[in-house]
């Protein structure tokens, strides 16, 4: 599968990105400089490159269910995989009439590491959304899946 991303920095500002028959990727902008883009290295020009990860309001209920419930949120399990230590803020928002909304840091420590990690996260509402942030230089960091944790409060 593929991702949307919506970069910032100098690496946005670029108007003409073309990929050579090695992999390298080469980058122009209105200014008239011709960049190629450091394979290895993650940062804009030596500035960190801000990660910011958001899921869509997630029901928490079965595909095309017109039931929308109250769950307690309880914690949130994530599977990614880190080239170096890298801090991570995890965001819990809970919305139509959400109460509770909750974030915690977590560390990875390791380098070359895949993590299976399960934090505490609190939240209460019908919907939610997470959003992950890093403003960490270090790479390359990858984010395979999330499970989150509930008790559904009310009726079907």
């Amino acid at each position: 599968g593929g991702s949307w991303s919506r970069f910032t920095g100098p690496f946005a500002q670029q108007q003409v990105y073309m990929n050579r028959a090695d992999g390298n990727l080469i980058c122009g902008g209105l200014d008239g400089r011709v960049i190629e883009f450091d394979q290895g290295t993650y940062l804009d020009d030596g500035a960190a490159i801000p990660t910011v990860y958001t899921t869509g309001w997630l029901t928490f209920e079965k595909p095309r269910s017109s039931t929308v419930r109250k769950k307690e949120i309880k914690s949130l399990k994530m599977l990614f995989e880190v080239g170096d230590p890298i801090t991570y803020t995890v965001t819990l928002e809970g919305g139509f009439e959400g109460t509770g909304n909750d974030s915690q840091d977590m560390v990875t420590l390791a380098v070359n590491t895949t993590y299976n990690v399960k934090i505490p996260l609190r939240g209460r509402g019908e919907v939610g959304r997470l959003t992950v942030t890093s403003t960490a230089s270090a790479g390359p960091d990858t984010l395979g899946r999330y499970t989150v944790y509930f008790n559904t409060v009310g009726r079907e």
